[in-house]
């Protein structure tokens, strides 16, 4: 393992040990030994849509059957417009620094931050959350499948973390996004962005090409969409510092994913954020990440979120507490939801006072 700063629980109101949070609680699977760690932050960039057809697609949930046809309606022109004939749909991205980049939402990912930061909640903050309170204790991460470049923004907006972030895009597109907003956030120095792909091999493979940035994936030879092919790499050959947490988030390429940094997760024993996706028709593959893991050494935890009560905290600050219920891999199935997880090395449980 190498020589890092621990993830000690003695980082002052960050780490303790679950206390009861209510019924809420009850759905947690193998509950015996979770526990809490609390956060706060504030969205890294406000965003502000300039294209009409674009704010046309925010605009609130249509209940009556004209409004849905005309939101409906919306969304066939942006994708006719903006994606097919590929004419700019622009919004400015203002970071904490006050700086400003303009960004086209043609990457739709940015409409989905929009949409997502009008809610109470963010984007996943079950995630945000736990990197917040980690935060302090992570000299080096990685993020597969960056997309537009959400959490490094996140890390790097807040005063605490004070590593560096290496950041990995494969759609070329969207890398080219990624690029954009870490340099015009001023962020040129702490994120290193990777315009390719991780595997288990070094390689060219073809990506779906989606409306949505965020679905698109890698597919055999078989798949009829358009793709575009796109180089990947193994984690393990790149040469990079050790890392103390990666990121997944790759459509269904975890596994190769995993496999390709099998001598860093041995060596180095990062914490691993993970999302996982139900799929009841192909079990063995949902479980085989998981499975990896756990072979390894790795507990997995279910990260479970519950914002605290809005008295006293500004309008856009998020503030609530992540709980890490321990989650047996054969429990997976049962959970008919897509969630985000957590994989903690043996030895290095206690650093976050798991038990």
């Amino acid at each position: 393992m190498a020589d890092r700063a621990p993830l000690s629980p003695a980082l002052p109101g960050r780490f303790g040990r679950y206390t009861p949070l209510g019924e809420s609680c009850s759905d947690i699977a193998g509950a015996s030994t979770p526990i809490t760690i609390t956060a706060s932050w504030r969205p890294p960039a406000e965003i502000l849509v300039h294209a009409p057809l674009a704010r046309a697609m925010l605009a609130e949930k249509p209940h009556r059957p004209l409004a849905r046809l005309r939101r409906k309606v919306a969304r066939t022109l942006f994708h006719v417009v903006h994606q097919r004939i590929g004419l700019p749909a622009p919004a400015d991205l203002r970071f904490a620094n006050g700086k400003v980049a303009t960004v086209d939402c043609a990457n739709t990912a940015f409409l989905d931050y929009a949409a997502r930061n009008q809610g109470a909640d963010g984007v996943e903050p079950e995630v945000s959350g736990l990197l917040i309170g980690l935060a302090a204790r992570l000299r080096v991460v990685y993020d597969v499948g960056a997309n537009w470049g959400y959490y490094p923004l996140l890390l790097g907006a807040e005063r605490r973390f004070r590593g560096v972030i290496h950041a990995f895009e494969i759609s070329p597109r969207t890398a080219t996004d990624l690029r954009h907003v870490i340099a015009a956030a001023g962020l040129g120095e702490r994120v290193t962005v990777h315009g390719f792909g991780l595997s288990d091999h070094a390689g060219e493979v073809r990506l779906s090409r989606e409306k949505h940035s965020y679905l698109a994936r890698i597919v055999g030879e078989g798949y009829q969409g358009a793709v575009d092919r796109v180089g990947v790499r193994r984690l393990d050959g790149l040469g990079l510092p050790p890392p103390d947490l990666i990121k997944i988030d790759v459509e269904g390429h975890e596994l190769a994913v995993l496999r390709g940094a099998a001598g860093i997760l041995e060596r180095d024993q990062p914490l691993v954020v993970m999302e996982s996706w139900h799929e009841p028709a192909r079990t063995e593959a949902m479980l085989a990440p998981l499975r990896l893991l756990a072979g390894l050494g790795y507990r997995w935890h279910r990260l479970h979120w519950y914002p605290q009560p809005e008295g006293g905290v500004a309008p856009a600050v998020r503030q609530g507490s992540i709980v890490l219920a321990p989650l047996r891999v054969s429990e997976r199935p049962a959970i008919h939801a897509t969630l985000n997880l957590l994989a903690v090395p043996a030895d290095r449980a206690a650093e976050i006072g798991i038990k």
